[in-house]
């Protein structure tokens, strides 16, 4: 027993580190062995693919040419013919899409003048595998030319001829042709042909009878827009044998993101119902207008990602400019638009780097001011009748220590109008004055009276209505002072682009100030220099300067 125990003990063996270091390498192998594999599959498939692409391109061009010259064309196209421009084949288990283009050609440049050569047809047959597009290199292309039949008739009719080129470009002088792009042949309202542009970005219509036609161009399949000065199309008139041409550009589009902010750079918090629209000014056309609501807004006040689309893009290699003329929300007033570069940002200028981009915009607002729950409701009387009136006399908002609080100039019923009585006056000091009812008006300034706020600042959430009279001296006013016993808030105009020296408060117009229907004041949020008169003082940079994102104080 002890020479057999002995034996044992000498005997070599794999420790577990060496276990777990032969399993490592193992996997090693293993592991670039089954990426061969992989890569080999793949390829393989892939020549499978490209040869199935291939044959089937090849068997559709020479059927084609098998036919007569007459024969060849696409359903509904020009030339006309039985062959569809797309359809489905199936080879070795792969299904592939079979788009066959066939178009006039001729021999000289397609823009010179005359009429149209009816010299031969070219057939493009592009071959794309379903389901596969992420790989281009799959799919196949082949064209060829077809000469014309010497016993074919001579064309009777007149021609179009139809050029695509892209928009944007830095070289005036070199415009690029677009092909595969659908252009739609009219007759009253009904389509009567449908062409691709070739190679060379031409659609053309041969031997059309007298007659008005339109034509339109619909870039979608290949992603792009025609330019929206062309989108209702030519509308033309053939007589004779003439040849006419026109060209139109399109070009990939643009998009805007947005992001919506407070004045402290904060993501704007708006409730889930609240409406609100973005007003673009475009160089051609309408203004485009775009309605959201609150739950389109993510925690981080952005709106979804290209909210507005399908922009022509412009800036250095096409001319324009557009303007985010306003972006209402209730309760808020716009700021201003500022491009997002990183972690800076500017102005932004209207346009875009190239085509097929996206601009990411910050829009800033100031919310309307919130009456403080501590501010006083006073001096404003409701008859038997429920006519609101402002008390009349010299009022101070104070807490009894004689301290200078807010106040409130509003009703229970706040949808109701608020009165200056005619040939009254009220002169009210306090730190900041809410006029909290919206009735239409909000704030009824009747003839000869007068209404005096020493404030740093005052709140209108309703119009402000002036009562027209033809004696210009009988109309009402709105005296608004920044200056007052114990305020410590006003603003120095060197501060804000204003009257240095001078001091002034802020304006906050939910609605406009109106007179005789006729805005003097637009709704907004503005300085107000100290001691001036409405009607009377304008929006300039002494009287009334509009807060914006680079003059805003607190």
């Amino acid at each position: 027993m002890k020479g057999t125990a002995g034996k044992l003990k000498n005997q070599a063996g794999l420790t577990l580190v060496e276990v777990l270091i032969s399993i490592f390498i193992l996997s090693i192998i293993v592991t670039a062995f089954c990426g061969a594999l992989v890569y080999a599959s793949r390829v393989t498939k892939d020549n499978r693919v490209k040869n199935g692409a291939v044959n089937l391109a090849n068997e559709e061009i020479e059927k084609i040419r098998s036919m007569k010259f007459a024969d060849i064309g696409n359903v509904q196209g020009d030339p006309s013919g039985d062959i569809p421009t797309e359809r489905k084949a199936t080879v070795d288990g792969i299904t592939y899409k079979v788009s066959t283009l066939i178009n006039w050609e001729e021999q000289g440049e397609w823009t010179a003048t005359g009429n149209m050569e009816w010299d031969y047809k070219s057939v493009r047959v592009t071959v794309e595998p379903v389901g596969m597009d992420s790989n281009p290199n799959l799919t196949k292309m082949l064209e060829t030319y077809i000469t014309r039949d010497s016993t074919q008739p001579a064309i009777t009719g007149g021609n179009l001829r139809v050029g695509l080129v892209r928009g944007w470009t830095l070289d005036p002088e070199n415009k690029v042709p677009v092909s595969g792009v659908k252009v739609n042949l009219y007759k009253g309202k009904t389509v009567s042909r449908i062409v691709h542009t070739t190679s060379e970005g031409v659609a053309r219509f041969i031997d059309l009878d007298d007659g008005d036609y339109t034509v339109t161009v619909d870039p979608s399949s290949v992603g792009m827009i025609v330019n929206p000065s062309q989108e209702s199309g030519w509308k033309v008139s053939i007589a004779g044998t003439t040849t006419l041409t026109e060209l139109f550009e399109v070009e990939y589009p643009c998009y805007l993101n947005f992001i919506l902010k407070d004045l402290d750079e904060n993501p704007l918090t708006i409730n889930s119902s609240t409406e609100g629209e973005i007003s673009l000014q475009v160089p051609y056309g309408d203004t485009v207008v775009k309605d959201f609501t609150g739950s389109d807004v993510n925690s981080e006040g952005e709106l979804p990602k290209a909210f507005i689309s399908d922009l022509w893009p412009v800036g250095d290699g096409y001319s324009g400019q557009y303007s985010i003329s306003d972006v209402d929300i209730p309760e808020m007033f716009f700021m201003g638009s500022f491009e997002k570069n990183g972690q800076n940002e500017t102005q932004w200028t209207g346009t875009f780097d190239g085509p097929d981009t996206y601009k990411d915009i910050i829009c800033y607002f100031c919310p309307i001011p919130e009456t403080p729950s501590d501010a006083a409701i006073q001096w404003v009387s409701v008859d038997k009748r429920g006519t609101a009136t402002i008390d009349s006399g010299t009022y101070i908002s104070s807490n009894g220590n004689g301290d200078i609080i807010s106040v409130s100039l509003s009703t229970s019923y706040q949808a109701q109008t608020l009165n200056m009585p005619e040939n009254k006056s009220t002169d009210i000091t306090a730190a900041s004055v809410y006029f909290d009812n919206t009735g239409n008006p909000g704030l009824y300034i009747n003839k000869k009276s007068s209404l005096t706020l020493r404030t740093g600042m005052a709140v209108f959430r309703g119009e402000v209505l002036f009562k027209y009279d033809s004696n210009s001296n009988k109309i009402g006013s709105i005296t608004l002072k920044a200056e007052y016993d114990g305020d410590e808030n006003v603003i120095n105009g060197s501060e804000i682009g204003g009257v240095a020296g001078e001091s002034y408060g802020k304006l906050f117009l939910a609605e406009p100030m109106t007179l005789n229907n006729n805005v003097i004041i637009d709704k907004g949020v503005y300085y107000f220099r100290d001691d001036i008169e409405i009607p009377g003082a304008t929006v300039n940079n002494t009287d009334l300067i509009p807060i914006t994102m680079d003059n805003y104080v607190e």
